[in-house]
């Protein structure tokens, strides 16, 4: 575990080693044989997004 340490510069905060930047966002394309259509899909934390998914794989048990 990393603990934040204050700094005097624009970053609130100074970790020893990197943290990644971490998203859900997804663009999802499909063709009806027509057109092609977008699914956009936003604003969901990781947490949501594994609840989600492990919720939909349930289901489909």
């Amino acid at each position: 575990m990393t603990w934040p340490i204050k700094t005097p510069s624009k970053a609130k905060y100074c970790y020893k080693y990197p943290h990644p930047a971490v998203t859900t966002d997804c663009v999802v394309f499909g063709f009806d044989g027509k057109r092609l259509n977008v699914l956009l899909i936003i604003d969901e934390t990781a947490e949501q997004s594994a609840m989600r998914e492990l919720q939909r794989l349930y289901e489909s048990i």
